[in-house]
């Protein structure tokens, strides 16, 4: 499948606590020396000091933030930037070049070289802030969002969904306008601001994925500077040079919007993100299987978050499918005459899933037809089937992702 899929293999049964400052020691992952911070990037005027130390008051670690390791593209300066603020108290900053708003949700990373249209299209992903580690986005574009799917005209042909479902996204090195694929129709910049998504570049995402891998999955709140003047310019300060030299507190705080931390796992995303009422796509007639009473072989598809790309692979073989919604009780409305059930990927905590999970237990003890279930759609399996699910402490979304051959 085109793209990288969310990992739902990570859900928890328990609400997130109130984020807090920790007290930790943490080494600076970014360059801390004029010489390697000028080796990103930076001009020579704008290459930040060497960040300061923490500063403990009443046993909460105060630390200054870890300024952008990329210049701005803009020369004018005209730009504004944002601060990334983990729930643990670390700050990357960075420069906005999405929709120019504030946002919380939760951190994950995506491991894979190319497939951001696809990404941030995956409703796996709905609530979260996305962080990139392969260092360059943005230098093929987006494809068109009119041009539809040859097989199936009512999708979209290049994306996993209509819309766009991070809450936002974060990259290191962004190529602005400077994009170039013979399907290319705009920048994703571009693409962002039409869909209301914020983003920034110029943070250190490997870094800042080890941290995620090292202290586990967390909330994170993408901060929009409040003011900027026309000169490039908060409250007639220079926007990097004033906030990457500021004592170590929570100082820069004023130069940010205030929003409160947001945890959707809490909410019912499958419910955003599924489909309304039932709906039947079919196989074009040359490549259609027939069922040896001569009827269609069809596959209802519970959605609960299902990627378009899913679609195209079961219509391409030749099944018509029904997609029915995430609370939809398939084993007395669908009737007997489908021959295989399949339960998508999707966002979320498959725990608040109830009547999903009570209908595919039904489906199970029937032992009618295969079951398949993919990501979040195992978990329910298994939930179905009366194991318990729990949250991992972090996924691993990306592409060629490695495992072992125990027979070998």
């Amino acid at each position: 499948m085109p793209g990288s899929s969310a990992s739902e293999s990570e859900r928890s049964l328990k609400p997130r606590s109130p984020p807090l400052y920790t007290k930790r020691n943490i080494m600076s992952p970014t360059p801390d020396s004029p010489v390697s911070a000028a080796a990103t990037g930076l001009p020579d005027g704008e290459v930040t000091s060497p960040r300061l130390p923490a500063r403990t008051t009443k046993g909460v670690e105060h630390r200054a933030p870890y300024p952008p390791v990329s210049a701005s593209m803009k020369k004018d300066r005209d730009e504004k930037m944002m601060s990334l603020e983990l729930e643990d108290g670390m700050v990357y900053q960075g420069y906005s070049f999405g929709k120019d708003k504030s946002i919380s949700g939760e951190l994950v990373f995506q491991t894979g070289m190319v497939g951001y249209p696809e990404s941030v299209t995956d409703p796996s992903y709905r609530g979260q802030i996305l962080v990139v580690t392969f260092p360059l986005v943005g230098n093929y574009g987006v494809p068109s969002r009119q041009a539809r799917d040859p097989l199936l005209p009512d999708l979209a042909a290049h994306f996993e969904a209509a819309e766009i479902h991070i809450a936002g996204l974060v990259v290191a090195s962004y190529s602005g306008e400077d994009f170039s694929h013979h399907l290319a129709t705009s920048s994703l910049g571009t693409w962002l601001k039409e869909q209301g998504v914020p983003a920034m570049y110029g943070v250190d995402t490997r870094a800042l994925t080890k941290r995620i891998r090292e202290q586990g999955s967390m909330l994170g709140k993408m901060l929009l500077q409040s003011r900027l003047d026309s000169n490039g310019t908060v409250n007639g300060h220079s926007a990097t040079k004033h906030i990457s030299k500021r004592e170590p507190s929570d100082d820069w705080r004023a130069d940010y919007e205030r929003i409160e931390w947001v945890n959707p796992n809490t909410a019912n995303l499958v419910a955003d993100v599924s489909a309304r009422e039932p709906r039947l796509y079919l196989p074009p007639s040359s490549i259609a299987l027939k069922h040896p009473s001569g009827r269609a072989v069809r596959i209802v598809c519970v959605d609960v978050g299902l990627k378009y790309n899913q679609l195209r692979c079961l219509v391409s073989r030749g099944v018509e499918v029904m997609v029915v919604p995430w609370d939809y009780d398939f084993p007395k409305l669908a009737g007997k005459d489908y021959d295989g059930l399949f339960i998508s990927n999707g966002p979320g905590d498959p725990a608040m899933l109830s009547k999903t999970i009570e209908h595919i237990a039904i489906a199970m003890k029937e032992g009618r037809t295969p079951i398949f279930g993919i990501c979040l759609g195992h978990q329910l399996l298994a939930r179905a089937a009366g194991a318990s699910t729990l949250k991992m402490k972090f996924g691993n979304r990306g592409h060629n992702i490695p495992c072992t051959n125990l027979l070998s």
